[in-house]
């Protein structure tokens, strides 16, 4: 629940602490559900602090050194956070577990459809709350309305989250989740009807990644000819939903792929191409071993020829973390980082492509 957990530290400095929530939370969990540290969590908090502190050592400017250990803690308390929820999962029931995220499911398609058409006067609050929750923080308050009219026809809802692409993700993940802990059919017809109602209300490319998972996962739990015939009506719907819908808004979200794709300064070329294709490259000239240091965002733009400004870059380097590791921490760095998961995954029997996700 990170989308709703990002409200800012504002600090002295005007620097602000996302996700401070989480600190008061963890420990909560940590006691209510009797949690503990086992060995292979506590090994790989320890390779990846040692990891982050060579890392640092290679960009550090000591000038800015609180800022950079308010940045290693924000790295561990996310480190923290993942593997409390999958200690937290490990415990609970499967069938709590399936009731909790229907509960969540429902909450966000049916607050996105409330906030969208202002029923109950969701969006006003929805609108109220953001400003006095996120207005601190790094990336402020979503204020590119005139946007999503120009992309999509219309404003995409944020449900108290910071921005509607959090909204889409949120949704994703749980949908996603909800559909790998049940196994009986009217579930996957339940969440795909809700997976078609959040695209057309969000219209977000996000979204439409349930459809895939949908298909997905749908493909792998049922047996005999049955996949395929529910694939090809899943989209047979799926397809008669969206040329129905008022705004035809996958046709908006298709041409706006295929214009981003070509064109530069827009969203889809600074999450893709700025981060692998000028980022990247520019960190593995520069150290191919350890990249340009933990949270060197200022040394990337001294010595790469980039796109964007300093400004920009905050957001570039926020939209694609797995592009980012490897420019912060080189390709020996991001080496150790994965063999020391992929012994994790192995040392707690984590063989689940689901679990791992």
């Amino acid at each position: 629940m990170n989308m709703y957990t990002e409200i800012p530290l504002v600090l002295a400095n005007n620097d602000s602490v996302l996700g401070f929530p989480v600190l008061f939370t963890l420990p909560l969990i940590w006691y209510s559900c009797k949690l503990k540290f086992y060995k292979s969590d506590i090994k790989l908090l320890i390779i990846i602090y040692i990891t982050t502190l060579v890392s640092v050592i290679v960009s550090v400017n000591f000038a800015q050194l609180p800022n950079y250990i308010i940045k290693i803690g924000q790295f561990y308390l996310a480190l923290i956070t993942g593997i409390t929820t999958y200690r937290v999962t490990e415990k609970i029931s499967l069938s709590f577990k399936r009731k909790s995220l229907l509960v969540v499911v429902l909450f966000m398609a049916i607050g996105i459809v409330f906030e969208s058409v202002n029923l109950f006067y969701v969006a006003d609050i929805s609108n109220f709350l953001r400003k006095i929750l996120y207005e601190g923080g790094v990336y402020g308050i979503y204020d590119a309305e005139a946007r999503d009219i120009d992309i999509v026809g219309f404003e995409r809802p944020k449900f108290f989250a910071s921005e509607p692409s959090l909204v889409a993700f949120g949704y994703f993940i749980f949908s996603t989740c909800y559909l790998l802990v049940n196994d009986k059919y009217w579930h996957f017809w339940f969440v795909l009807l809700l997976d078609i109602l959040v695209i057309n209300f969000t219209g977000s490319p996000t979204a439409l990644l349930t459809l895939v998972a949908w298909i997905w996962i749908f493909s792998r739990k049922v047996q005999s000819r049955w996949p395929l015939i529910a694939v090809v009506s899943a989209l047979l719907l799926a397809c008669v939903s969206f040329v129905v819908s008022p705004e035809f808004v996958t046709g908006k979200l298709v041409t706006r792929f295929l214009v981003e794709t070509i064109n530069p300064y827009t969203s889809l070329y600074s999450r893709l191409y700025v981060p692998y294709f000028e980022a990247l490259p520019a960190a593995i000239r520069y150290n191919p071993l350890l990249g340009v240091g933990f949270a060197g965002k200022d040394l990337l733009i001294s010595i790469g020829k980039l796109s964007f400004d300093s400004e920009d870059m905050q957001f570039i380097l926020g939209t694609n973390a797995f592009a980012r590791l490897f420019t912060f921490f080189g390709l020996g760095g991001m080496s150790i980082l994965i063999y020391c998961f992929y012994r994790y995954l192995i040392e707690n029997q984590i063989f689940s492509l689901g679990t791992i996700l």
